[in-house]
């Protein structure tokens, strides 16, 4: 890794803030409702490094999902030049890389007032190239997990066991998705009146929106403690900050949690306050980040035990069992009507008739909870 002269947080700035002007565009140029995330597509996954196997954290893995959702590239997987070259691979010819971003503190001695000599510690950023693995050529692919991604109502119930288990108060049939900080509520509306947007259903914006609600439901002083100088009004520096925060979280939750991240037609009222506050901090699209970055560890850290995972390895031609005792497998929809006749309140009627439908299919299993 070299130390780059050129300024990092610039650099880093300049990446999201061309993103976010771009979808501006795409607004003006496709009308109204043509709001384009510059974000993940959450359903790949994590960007992960090929040298450890595990996911990149805070603002790397916002810009290079960032990247790859651009690119519209299928591997989740990145690497050195030098890590490419040692595995036997090679770059593609005119592919470029792109920059991730490293902090570390550094030591140094200075003198104090007295003349005296003291040591100090200071923070240093340091940028290092890596390519995404669809940028390269003889890779060997057994160094690449096998992911097999659950059906939408597995990773659907599974989101909504780890919300539950947050224990954030959440408020149905709200004018709108809001965080109460004084009464320490989450208001959503209906959860009927959600449709679905681009490729994610329904179901999936509601928990995109409840992800987004949640990340603000963090910031109590109990929970991550966290504030930003500047008007807390609508169009405000601290308000701005915020909601960029929870987006991100929001995103990150959705990436480990597998869930489709749906463009909703408020984002678009952000962008400018966004694009503003990150050319007048440098630093900001970091520091959200790595804000981002603990509201999500916080939330996992709530869970009961290691729910989630940004992979999961699956021996092929094996039948997936269930992870848990108190887990039972529906495989067929007969299966499924004897479950729902003994739950008929447990989702609203179009989210039951989306699991039927897709155990129709044969497109995957459910898990449901054993009878008491």
């Amino acid at each position: 890794m070299k130390k780059v002269k050129k300024d990092a947080y610039q650099e880093v700035t300049n990446i999201v803030v061309a993103q976010l002007e771009q979808a501006i565009e795409d607004r003006k140029a496709n009308g109204k409702t043509g709001w384009t995330k510059p974000w993940v597509d959450t359903t790949a996954g994590l960007q992960l490094s090929f040298a450890t196997k595990k996911p990149y954290t805070g603002i790397n893995q916002f810009l290079l999902g960032m990247k790859s959702t651009a690119n519209g590239w299928d591997q989740s997987h990145w690497a050195t030049y030098n890590a490419i070259k040692k595995a036997g691979g090679n770059v593609k010819k005119g592919e470029k890389c792109t920059y991730v971003v490293f902090f570390k503190k550094l030591q140094i001695e200075e003198k104090n007032e007295d003349g005296d000599k003291e040591k100090k510690l200071i923070p240093l950023i340091k940028l290092n190239a890596v390519f995404n693995l669809s940028q390269c050529e003889n890779m060997p692919v057994q160094d690449i997990k096998v992911v097999e991604l659950p059906c939408l109502a597995e990773r659907v119930a599974h989101a909504e066991e780890f919300y539950a288990n947050t224990g954030a108060v959440i408020k149905y049939g709200k004018q709108g998705a809001y965080y109460s900080p004084s009464e320490d509520y989450i208001g959503m509306p209906a959860l009927e009146s959600f449709i679905p947007v681009g490729e994610a259903t329904a179901t999936e914006t509601h928990l995109g929106t409840l992800g987004h609600e949640v990340g603000h439901w963090t910031q109590d002083e109990e929970r991550c403690n966290r504030t930003y100088k500047g008007s807390k009004g609508f169009g405000g520096t601290a308000y701005a900050k915020e909601e960029l925060c929870a987006e991100l979280t929001s995103v990150y939750l959705n990436s480990l949690l597998r869930i489709e991240s749906a463009p909703r037609e408020d984002h678009a009222k952000y962008l400018s306050s966004w694009i503003q506050v990150l050319k007048d901090d440098k630093k900001a699209i970091v520091t959200a980040a790595s804000d981002a970055q603990k509201a999500v560890d916080f939330l996992v850290s709530l869970q009961p035990e290691k729910e989630v995972e940004p992979e999961k390895q699956v021996e092929p031609k094996k039948k997936r069992e269930p992870k848990q005792e108190w887990t039972v497998a529906i495989t067929t929809p007969e299966q499924f009507d004897e479950w729902a006749k003994e739950n008929p309140n447990r989702w609203p009627a179009k989210r039951m008739a989306e699991i039927r439908a897709r155990l129709s299919k044969n497109e995957g299993e459910f898990y449901v909870r054993k009878a008491a």
